[in-house]
């Protein structure tokens, strides 16, 4: 299975995800970082996505759903950053609303759920 690389990660994206895959992610909303991640699994009736996260030169942290879904999206963070395969070009908050909120179309994506 390919992930894209041309928009935010969706739920969908990490269904059929064998357990074991490791990822590099990206974010770039309200900042802008990289990370890895372990994948695990997901939770059907939460939307949530399972695994393990590492940030450079840190060990992986212990297993949980630390990604979720906002506005259709997989996020990572109390900020609710889209992640992506592949570092969206801009910089971090433009993808923020004139409230600096996070738009529910991140680098000009629309939204898949409410």
């Amino acid at each position: 299975m390919t992930l894209p690389t041309n928009r935010p990660l969706t739920f969908e994206d990490f269904q059929f995800l064998p357990a074991g895959t490791l990822l590099i992610l990206h974010y770039n909303a309200f900042n802008r970082g990289t990370f890895a991640w372990l994948h695990q699994g997901v939770d059907e009736a939460q939307h949530r996505i399972i695994g393990q996260f590492a940030y450079s030169e840190k060990p992986f942290s212990a297993l949980g759903d630390y990604l979720y879904e906002c506005f259709g999206w997989i996020c990572r963070g109390s900020g609710a950053e889209p992640v992506w395969t592949k570092m969206p070009e801009g910089e971090p908050g433009d993808a923020l609303d004139e409230n600096g909120c996070l738009h529910p179309n991140p680098h000009g994506f629309p939204a898949k759920r409410k």
